[in-house]
């Protein structure tokens, strides 16, 4: 993982792409499947999107917006620092209105503690999602 996330290996992806994929189509049929997203200052160091790596030729929406911040990368944090998060997410403006009712599921690579997906869950809720389900790469 951290050779394809932080030394920017971007081929490693095709490596459990396939299967991945598989599984998110089997655990999430009918739903809008919608990638945690990185912020753009992280975008600018990695060049890429990991969870968006995987989902490569799958139909997914980028409903989600990270807010940049300054501190420490989420991967350096400890478990304490993790649980006090504040909600780095907003919703695009093209989707506030469409999320009423609709049944989610958000895909991350990896779950440490949930409290990026209890966060991003919890922003889809106030906008009216029915459901919020997840599906992670690793754990």
């Amino acid at each position: 993982m951290g050779r394809y996330k932080f030394q920017g290996d971007y081929e490693l992806r095709k490596l459990f792409q396939k299967q991945f994929q598989s599984f998110i189509l089997a655990h999430a049929t009918g739903v809008l499947i919608v990638p945690i997203p990185i912020s753009e200052k992280t975008l600018a160091v990695r060049k890429f999107n990991q969870v968006e790596g995987w989902l490569e030729g799958l139909s997914y929406q980028k409903v989600l917006e990270a807010e940049s911040r300054d501190g420490l990368p989420q991967s350096r944090k400890n478990k304490r620092e993790r649980m006090q998060l504040k909600q780095p997410f907003s919703v695009r403006n093209d989707w506030k209105q469409r999320l009423k009712n609709r049944s989610i599921c958000l895909i991350d690579d990896v779950y440490t503690t949930g409290t990026t997906l209890h966060l991003a869950s919890d922003l889809l809720y106030s906008f009216g999602a029915k459901n919020v389900s997840s599906i992670t790469f690793a754990r």
